[in-house]
This record gives C-alpha cells, structure tokens and sequence, in this order.
C-alpha cells in the first residue's frame, strides 16, 4: 500500500514494521486518508475568524493520528498496556515473564508510558523495594482501541489459518477458560 509506505518514510520508520504498528498505520491511512508524499503543496482551507478571512494549513505535527503513531511508536506499548489491564497492578519481573523483551527495553518503555500519562508506577516503601506499575484513567480509556484492534487481528488470523495464543482467547473470551493454562500461563 503506498499509503503506508509513506507514512512510514515520512515518520522515520523501516518499510516492515511490526504487526500492531500495521494496523495503527493502516487504520490512519483508512481514517486520515491523506499520502503525505504525493501532496507536493500544503493544502489548505479558507476559514471566516471574526470577518477576516484567512488560509489554515494542515499541520502534521499537531495532527492527532501523528500523536497517536508518536505515543505508540513502540511494538511493547500495548501488550504492556493490556497486560496490565488484565493483572491489575503489575511488577516488572512479571512483564520479563511474559514477554520476550529486553530489561532495558522494558525499562525505557515503561517510563515512556509514565511520562505519556498512560500508567502510574506506584513506589511502596518495603524492604525490598516494592514496584508496581498500575493504569491511569487515560490508559484505561485505551482499552475499548485495544479490543477492537484484537478483535481485528482474532478475526484475520483465523481467515489466514494462523496459530493463535489460547491465553489470549480465554483472555477475551474466545475460548472456554483451561484453569490449568490459567495457573501457569508462562510455562513453555
């Protein structure tokens, strides 16, 4: 899709990218609908303020779907996200349990979230430290985003015949809940 591709080249991004990256990219193609590259003149759009008449030029910068694709430029955001949607409170050593990312990684990830609002890290004063990293009111409000977007990637793994995480299902309710897999879900 060249759409896409633009996009990608316009924000700095290598021509493959992750899957949820594709969907965010592809659902600001299908929503903004604007190809960044082929519009060699900025559009613009006569608006009345006050009885003077003046051009307003699209801005990317402060463009909403830019601002989404910067908050979640990042293949680790929404799995962290839903993670912790799905535990509650969460503590690192259980993201490196659950997925296959980095420390340092996760480290520089989790404190993007902090700072972008859409978490809190909850310090309690124990010995040892303990951390806990909790949803904040906007990353909740991220949840219903997120249940389509698995609902969408359900949806087309299914039609392309591919494998999918049973957790996941049991998680969103596509599959009766294994309490077995429940009580261990990270064992290989």
């Amino acid at each position: 899709m060249q759409c896409i591709n633009c996009i990608r080249r316009k924000l700095g991004l290598p021509l493959r990218t992750s899957l949820s990256l594709d969907i965010i990219i592809s659902l600001w193609c299908l929503f903004g609908s604007v190809c960044y590259e082929s519009s060699v003149e900025k559009e613009s759009f006569l608006v009345e303020k006050g009885g003077i008449k003046e051009n307003i030029y699209y801005n990317f910068e402060n463009d909403p779907y830019n601002y989404v694709i910067n908050t979640f430029c990042n293949r680790w955001k929404f799995c962290i996200i839903r993670g912790i949607a799905f535990d509650g409170a969460t503590r690192f050593n259980r993201f490196t349990k659950q997925l296959p990312i980095s420390e340092k990684v996760l480290t520089t990830t989790l404190r993007e979230l902090v700072s972008d609002g859409l978490i809190q890290r909850n310090v309690y004063p124990e010995v040892p430290v303990r951390v806990e990293y909790t949803l904040t009111e906007a990353g909740e409000s991220l949840m219903p985003l997120l249940d389509l977007m698995y609902q969408w990637g359900w949806k087309r793994m299914k039609e392309l015949d591919l494998e999918i995480d049973p957790l996941g299902e049991m998680w969103h309710g596509y599959r009766e809940k294994d309490e077995a897999l429940m009580r261990n879900p990270f064992k290989k």
